[in-house]
């Protein structure tokens, strides 16, 4: 996403510096009756009685290595980040995707991303929530899709994908879509019987 929406994710962290979160998201609240999350963060740091899964000591490494040579980087973040070997498709478009971005925009990016704290507006989420887990994630941890899961202040699921890495979506489609379209097909149900599913649809789905 970095290639194409590295500006407007930009331009959002600038309205949410002006107007706050909690102003930016009681103005779209009302536009969703379900969320889906995929790997899903809000915080990376490991603070008191939380794990994200990084200390303030390896993000400033992950900084400093972008700064000192960013094509070196992505190279060696691409596989790890994806969970695979760099010659696998998933990990050279990762890295074609990275490479497309100017180093200091994506050095900004990662910084807004990997210092930020969202758990304070957890408690905002007033929809169901299923939230997608890999079973092995680098940057997202199961533990943190756990907490999300006890955090939100609505009705979630975690379903955990057996699939390995950070993009699921690029490594394991087969995985994913399917994980997907479930979802979607079951949302489209419930908005069109305003009923829940019954089970044996639940079980051709599943």
């Amino acid at each position: 996403f970095l290639g194409k929406h590295g500006y407007l994710f930009l331009w959002i962290m600038k309205v949410r510096s002006k107007i706050g979160w909690d102003s930016l998201w009681y103005r779209h609240i009302s536009c969703f009756k379900s969320n889906l999350y995929l790997l899903s963060f809000y915080r990376y740091l490991n603070d008191v009685d939380y794990f994200g899964g990084f200390e303030q000591e390896d993000l400033d490494q992950l900084f400093e290595a972008m700064q000192s040579n960013f094509k070196a980087w992505v190279s060696g973040f691409a596989p790890l980040a994806v969970g695979d070997d760099m010659d696998s498709f998933a990990v050279q478009e990762f890295s074609r995707t990275l490479f497309n971005v100017r180093p200091d925009i994506a050095y900004t990016v990662a910084k807004v991303i990997f210092q930020s704290d969202f758990r304070g507006i957890l408690s905002y989420v007033t929809v169901p929530c299923h939230i997608l887990q890999s079973t092995k994630d680098l940057a997202v941890p199961v533990v943190v899709s756990d907490y999300l899961h006890q955090h939100l202040g609505s009705k979630s699921i975690v379903e955990i994908l057996q699939t390995e890495g950070h993009l699921p979506q690029l490594s394991s489609p087969n995985i994913v879509i399917p994980a997907l379209k479930r979802h979607l097909l079951i949302q489209l149900w419930r908005f069109r019987w305003r009923d829940e599913v019954p089970s044996v649809v639940l079980d051709l789905l599943s």
